[in-house]
């Protein structure tokens, strides 16, 4: 089974991956036998996660395990090990941050619990008008031999195959990953099972936050609404989303604090005098806090955000111009026009420009998934990564018709995207172009950027 791919500005229809996911006590039996290698040792990694995950695979255990005889089955925060669910359900709460077990008994009733978790999925039904596609869950329904049916990961897809990574399927001589024969968009069943469809998670995608408050969906994020056009006391300069993709924040120079959709309002300082305007927001892990950075380094911290220092009460050489919180969120790095780091709690220095001759000034910076690096970009596109944070491209070579203001990276940290102030957006790695809002009156002048 070839490994996904994610290559710069090329778009490839990615290998399906079928991830068997479900609660605690879902079983799903393996209905056939196939000629293999023989049995496996209960929990021997029959596919290591970064063979089909690709840039995912950074994000969590995605091994792919044995299930042994398939009666040794432990508890897990992901459902009974290994069974298919347990995969599914362990994809699911990795890649798109899904609530870790399903409310099911049986693996087929995962196609029905899908549309109403706490990170909806999309039932696409086999046959309909969309293949299954990299990340996609393929749903098998039940038989008279099976009542459980089965649940795989889709790790790619051809013309007429899906490839899918799976548990608990011919333990006798299981191999962790199939082919799997398809027609058009109508997948081939096995073992006498029906695929009833593949359940699909969020979709990359973007919001783009002007000064104004108007914000911009691309992609398949969500528009949980902005300031609707009302008359700020100050401009809007940044924007944070919620873990669940469900709301955001946006943030404005006097730390006046706008919430959408799930995103909780837990404080501001729009009634405080700041010694400097703030300049950005970062959200915690938990989407239960949030911190503001001001220009001269000051942090104000919110919700279930602790405070963990600030450069308030230093001399900088230049101004702060962003934040990014740790994976943990137990700490925080604040970066400076000139790239200067300033790092806080857990967060751990990877280096800086601080000492390098840029072309232009740095304007935002943000993290990889672990939180064992971070990207840099200036004004004119330029991008510096540093510690497990790679480079995929950037504009620094191209005439921009208005700067570069604020950047995201994608789930996966397998790509970035940059937007300009003109809401010109530039897609790197995975992150895939979705549309800008150039062009139009409303959405400029952009200033923040929000990926998923």
């Amino acid at each position: 089974m070839p490994p996904s791919i994610f290559n710069v500005g090329v778009s490839l229809r990615r290998i399906a991956i079928l991830v068997a996911a479900t609660s605690a006590l879902a079983l799903c039996m393996p209905p056939v036998t196939a000629v293999a290698s023989g049995p496996q040792p209960w929990g021997r990694v029959l596919v290591p996660g970064g063979a089909w995950a690709g840039g995912a695979a950074v994000l969590g255990d995605l091994n792919v395990y044995s299930n042994g005889n398939g009666n040794q089955d432990r508890s897990s925060a992901y459902g009974m090990q290994f069974e298919c669910v347990e995969l599914a359900q362990r994809w699911a709460a990795v890649r798109f941050g899904e609530q870790p077990t399903w409310p099911i008994s049986a693996a087929f009733q995962m196609w029905a619990a899908a549309p109403h978790l706490r990170v909806p999925f999309i039932q696409i039904p086999n046959g309909g008008g969309s293949a299954p596609d990299f990340g996609d869950l393929l749903v098998l329904g039940p038989s008279p031999s099976n009542p459980w049916g089965h649940i795989s990961v889709v790790a790619g897809s051809g013309s007429n195959y899906v490839d899918v990574v799976e548990q608990n399927w011919d333990n006798a001589n299981p191999s962790g990953s199939a082919r799997i024969a398809m027609q058009g968009t109508t997948v081939a069943g096995r073992g006498g099972l029906p695929v009833l469809g593949w359940l699909r998670g969020p979709q990359p995608g973007y919001l783009l936050a002007s000064a104004g408050g108007h914000v911009s969906a691309f992609g398949g994020v969500n528009f949980m609404g902005d300031t609707g056009g009302h008359r700020l006391a100050k401009p809007v300069v940044g924007m944070a989303r919620t873990p669940s993709g469900f709301g955001y924040w946006l943030v404005a120079t006097d730390g006046g604090v706008f919430s959408y959709g799930d995103a909780q309002f837990h404080g501001s300082t729009g009634a405080v005098h700041l010694n400097r305007p703030i300049v950005g927001v970062a959200a915690t892990p938990s989407g239960g806090g949030y911190w503001l950075v001001a220009s001269d380094g000051g942090i104000f911290s919110f919700g279930d955000a602790r405070f963990y220092g600030s450069t308030g009460a230093m001399h900088l050489n230049r101004p702060v111009v962003g934040m990014a919180a740790t994976a943990t969120g137990r700490g925080y790095w604040l970066v400076a026009s000139d790239g200067g780091i300033f790092s806080f709690g857990d967060a751990r220095f990877r280096g800086s420009t601080g000492a390098v001759h840029l072309n232009r000034p740095i304007v935002a910076m943000s993290r990889t998934p672990s939180g064992a690096g971070y990207w840099l970009t200036a004004s004119d596109g330029g991008i510096f990564s540093f510690g497990d944070a790679r480079f995929h491209g950037s504009a620094g070579a191209l005439r921009l018709r208005s700067p570069v203001v604020a950047m995201s990276s994608t789930g996966s940290g397998g790509g970035y995207w940059l937007a300009a102030a003109d809401g010109g957006i530039f897609s790197f790695g995975d992150a895939p172009f979705k549309g800008s809002a150039a062009g139009k009156p409303a959405a400029v002048p952009a200033v923040g950027i929000a990926g998923s």
